[in-house]
């Protein structure tokens, strides 16, 4: 990753301010922003969709022959 970085150089300074909402800490705390930004950093890293889904909390993935089949 920092050869990566260095090919782009330096990071660039920004003259001018940055404004960004805490809506989102507010509302979902700082515990489940961290965690989701933690499970963003893993999906980028190639996690499994199973250890990801096991880290949010919702169960396994549901794979095509297990889901409900629609009515014709």
């Amino acid at each position: 990753m920092k050869q990566r970085r260095k090919r782009f150089g330096p990071p660039a300074g920004l003259r001018e301010r940055v404004v960004t909402s805490g809506r989102r800490w507010e509302t979902q705390g700082p515990w489940r922003t961290v965690l989701l930004w933690r499970l963003r950093f893993a999906y980028r890293r190639g996690a499994p969709a199973q250890l990801l889904a096991e880290r949010y909390g919702g169960g396994p993935p549901r794979d095509a022959a297990s889901a409900p089949q629609a009515q014709a």
